[in-house]
């Protein structure tokens, strides 16, 4: 199992999100797979910045630039 810890801060009042899960392979697979091509996060104001934590690596992604599939992953877990 692969610890997952997302972190999404930002946006006009400033509310951090935050939930973490264990994932199985495939499913930690699909996250490194969304995540490999995130550019470096470049925060706007009152912008959301994601962190998430897979195992070891963390990566920090600014909208608008949350690629489509990662987008879809990270909705399914802070919706959840």
């Amino acid at each position: 199992m692969t610890r997952l810890q997302v972190e999404r801060s930002g946006g006009f009042a400033g509310l951090v999100r935050r939930a973490e899960t264990d994932l199985d392979e495939p499913a930690a697979e699909a996250w490194r797979i969304a995540l490999a091509g995130c550019p470096p996060a470049r925060p706007r104001p009152d912008g959301y910045v994601y962190e998430v934590r897979l195992g070891d690596r963390i990566a920090r992604v600014a909208e608008p630039a949350v690629p489509p599939d990662l987008r879809r992953l990270l909705a399914e877990l802070l919706d959840s």
